[in-house]
């Protein structure tokens, strides 16, 4: 293995909730970890209060964070999170910043980790097609649209680099406007798990 590196990882969403962004993240840091690096992670925290925790090779820091019960209780948002991700960025000293996502946690741990120099990278997993079918009021989601990409393309736009879980979503982005490097690098599939038997029929 090439040099170990430390580095920080944002995401909205990471364990213990079980939705795609969070296993996507799970897996990333964790293998990561796995392959000899020091992982930190930055989140939301899923009890409200901060809490530092370490999960099979990765430290987490859950912060400050309030929770969007009884709408949506499995989601817990921080609120001007700037001081808080300043103190992590100092403590930790990350060589490399990963962000998951345009949130309000990610987006601060992007502008902190700019004012230090450090390089950026960003992963987006989110499309705004996906969530304008769910708002409750029609008329109200072509203006929604705009918006929601506007803040896709404000975080995204300010890294290094942006990956994209297929060349289907990448070309999205990049026709939208994302004017930084956009590369296509999928989840994949954890073959040790998932593979073939040989004693089954084939469809």
């Amino acid at each position: 293995m090439k040099r170990a590196l430390r580095i920080l990882i944002a995401a909205q969403t990471y364990r213990p909730a079980t939705n795609g962004a969070a296993v996507f993240a799970v897996r990333l840091a964790e293998g990561l970890a796995a392959a000899g690096h020091q992982v930190h992670v930055a989140m939301p925290s899923d009890r409200g209060r901060p809490y530092v925790d370490d999960e099979r090779g990765v430290r987490i820091h859950a912060l400050p964070a309030l929770s969007l019960a009884p709408l949506y209780p499995e989601i817990h948002v921080t609120l001007w999170p700037g001081r808080e991700v300043r103190t992590l960025l100092d403590g930790v000293q990350p060589q490399v910043v990963h962000i998951q996502d345009h949130y309000p946690l990610s987006r601060a741990v992007l502008v902190a980790s700019r004012a230090r120099g450090l390089p950026v990278l960003g992963t987006n997993n989110f499309l705004p097609d996906n969530m304008i079918p769910q708002l409750p009021f029609p008329a109200s989601r072509a203006l929604a649209e705009q918006l929601l990409w506007r803040m896709v393309l404000d975080v995204l736009g300010r890294a290094d680099l942006v990956t994209a879980a297929s060349e289907t979503s990448a070309r999205i982005l990049r026709a939208r406007g994302l004017r930084v490097p956009v590369e296509a690098i999928s989840s994949g599939i954890d073959l040790e798990r998932f593979r073939p038997q040989p004693g089954l029929d084939r469809a």
